[in-house]
């Protein structure tokens, strides 16, 4: 997958919706490219991820409470009593393993209204069904 994301056509790009700059979202028919902002000591960076489809084990996209603390929960479901809410937003949740002895977990938030196209097209492009809860309850 390449890193500039204009020699493939990109089926979807979404952004984190209320802080665009923390998260991008791109698919693709060969995968998912995750472009995420992080802290560390005082530093603000960018990693940027690609995700093969061949190297996913499950997936999940939901709907979610975003809360404090970086912290998401679905909003289906009552809030932890220590988890504050901010907003709704939608979620993909990708476990995957891309060597034998790695497993590696990771999501970007996206807008709540694009939650079942995303779905729909993780589901296309691996031929399977998410799993249900994975994100907050089977990690």
């Amino acid at each position: 997958m390449p890193d500039d994301g204009t020699s493939e056509q990109s089926e979807y790009v979404g952004r984190h919706p209320y802080e665009a700059s923390k998260n991008e979202l791109r698919i693709t028919a060969d995968g998912a490219h995750f472009s995420l902002k992080r802290e560390k000591r005082f530093r603000t960076y960018t990693t940027d991820y690609d995700v093969a489809w061949d190297d996913v084990i499950s997936y999940e996209s939901c709907d979610v409470m975003l809360c404090e603390d970086d912290k998401s929960w679905p909003t289906d479901e009552p809030l932890p009593e220590d988890f504050q809410p901010i907003a709704e937003a939608g979620m993909l949740f990708i476990f995957l393993m891309p060597t034998e002895n790695e497993f590696f977990q990771i999501w970007a938030y996206i807008p709540e209204e694009d939650t079942a196209r995303v779905g729909d097209l993780a589901e296309k492009h691996l031929g399977r069904p998410q799993l249900p809860r994975l994100a907050h309850h089977a990690t």
